[in-house]
């Protein structure tokens, strides 16, 4: 080994580590330059993500230097490095071709010996085992708590979880500003009353949202265009300090005071039964191993949990839904399906380009249909943008069918070439995990194994995903009889059939006023 090459090292803290402690990962980083690291990476995260900016830049780092260039990589334990497995085999592999040896500070041991390599194996195998076992206690732990009627851990703002059990809710007493109009210091809970009392004089939460956010101070800027910069997780000659994550420190602390609002974060925060003196449980469903918000009316919701800390009464929650029910501009508080738009997600603006979402719907009795209008967002929320005029879906549709007719033969064309839906991203991450472990030389049963888990999941993937190519094929015809009549397309009645077959040829519609500038196509 060249004792003389560079040694670098790697440090790794999680979000809730750094959050206790500001200073834990500066401490890493002192720890590994007194140790001679003059090269250090860093990653701040939960354990068990496996998007590790700073062990990707290590991998790469080590991959691009000559053979010998680097003499070992350091650390304080095992865990630090190993908190996603697929990535720790890599920097193995990596580093046992470029001849670097792997040193940790407090906790010895050696992957070049087949001994101590398995000793790796069966500790990163039992830490993966405990954070499984995390996860199973915090689910039931919450079960429990769910069926003994207790708070959730988080509350909404305006109250604070309290009790030697965390077993209720309190109204946050925490003086949080003090207005300079008649010189008022006012707590959370104030804030949140007057959140409340705003929005009965506004009767809109956008307008509500402006006044708070007038009462305050907060202005929303335009936002401007700047070149990305390209994200490092490495140090080299900089003083280690708070300072280098003062970016992600300062988001937290904004979100923290929680004085800026937005019309979306007060419409869900009106509508939270724990105001009321309630707790809302079965929020959430999951389907096909991802989750999604139930409709509120679906909700279960337990009443008089904490009668005397309700923020408001149950006759001025009721007020609030009738407000937001009868709220003809406020399509947000339907509990009802929403009707699938045919030009839901293609629609920008001509002007700045942002996406154009529905603003208002209408029922026309003379066309017995309902008739949506699209609108820029940056203009609706944020005056951004001079494109104020709204263009209905009919306007787009009138005007988008010539359009289509006209690229009717090359949109054929298009529909005899395309290809089965894409794989999913999670599908996509999956493939690429895999070939990242064939690609490792003299792989270990650890390796093997989560090789076997990664096809055994592939495949569980593309059975689900059978059906909707057969569907595909069937669409692929409909595409070309679509686009080249306008009677066929007419005489669809489904939206979502429609909207599918404009998903498969057009990426975006450019508008500008009531015009349709340009129509970007998949090919």
């Amino acid at each position: 080994m060249n004792v003389a090459g560079q040694i670098i090292g790697y440090a790794r803290v999680s979000t809730e580590e750094q959050s206790d402690d500001e200073g834990a990962l500066v401490k890493q980083l002192r720890r590994l330059r007194e140790n001679g690291a003059t090269q250090l990476f860093y990653d701040v995260g939960q354990r068990t993500n496996d998007k590790r900016l700073g062990i990707n830049q290590i991998i790469e780092y080590i991959a691009a230097s000559h053979d010998g260039a680097i003499a070992k990589l350091i650390f304080t334990r095992l865990d630090r490095l190993s908190a996603s497995p697929i990535l720790f085999y890599r920097l193995v592999d990596v580093c046992r071709n470029k001849r670097v040896e792997l040193q940790a500070l407090d906790d010895s041991f050696d992957v070049s010996t087949v001994g101590g390599e398995f000793s790796a194996d069966v500790r990163i195998a039992v830490a993966k085992h405990e954070v499984r076992m995390i996860s199973l206690r915090v689910r039931k732990d919450l079960e429990v708590r769910a069926k003994s009627n207790k708070p959730h851990y988080f509350a909404p703002f305006g109250y604070r979880v309290v009790g030697e059990n965390y077993d209720r809710y309190e109204k946050d007493d925490t003086p949080l500003v003090c207005l300079l109009n008649g010189k008022r210091e006012m707590t959370v809970a104030d804030v949140a009353r007057l959140r409340i009392d705003i929005f009965f004089e506004a009767g809109t939460v956008r307008g509500a949202a402006k006044r708070l956010n007038e009462i305050f101070g907060i202005a929303r800027i335009s936002p401007i265009q700047r070149n990305a910069e390209v994200k490092t997780n490495s140090i080299t000659d900089e003083e280690i300090s708070n300072d280098l994550w003062a970016p992600s420190k300062q988001s937290r602390m904004v979100f923290s005071n929680r004085l800026s609002i937005t019309s979306t974060g007060l419409q869900n925060w009106l509508v939270n039964p724990i105001l009321a003196g309630g707790v809302p449980r079965n929020k959430t469903k999951s389907s096909e191993g991802k989750k999604s918000n139930r409709p509120r009316n679906q909700w279960s919701v337990t009443w008089n949990v904490h009668p005397s800390e309700a923020i408001i009464s149950l006759a001025e929650r009721n007020k609030i839904l009738e407000i937001f029910a009868h709220n003809k501009e406020n399509r947000w508080v339907s509990d009802t399906p929403k009707v699938c738009n045919v030009f839901s997600g293609l629609i920008r603006c001509g002007q700045c380009g942002s996406s154009c979402s529905i603003q208002g719907t209408k029922f026309r009795k003379r066309i017995n249909r309902n008739i949506s209008y699209f609108q820029c967002n940056y203009y609706r929320n944020d005056g951004l943008c001079k494109n104020k005029t709204m263009i209905s879906d009919i306007e787009i549709e009138k005007q988008l069918t010539p359009l289509l007719i006209k690229e009717a033969e090359r949109l054929s064309v298009l529909g005899e070439e395309i290809s089965p839906t894409q794989e999913d991203s999670e599908v996509t991450e999956l493939r690429c995990q895999l070939s990242q472990l064939k690609a490792i030389s003299k792989p270990n049963f650890a390796i093997l194994k989560a090789i076997e888990d990664l096809e055994s999941q592939i495949n569980s993937a593309a059975d689900q995903k059978s059906n909707q190519d057969r569907q595909m094929i069937i669409a692929k015809e409909r595409i070309i009889a679509a686009f080249s009549n306008p009677v066929f397309w007419e005489s669809i009645d489904s939206p979502a059939d429609k909207k599918r077959l404009l998903g498969e040829v057009i990426l975006e519609i450019r508008v500008d006023a009531k015009k349709v500038q340009s129509v970007k196509y998949r090919s």
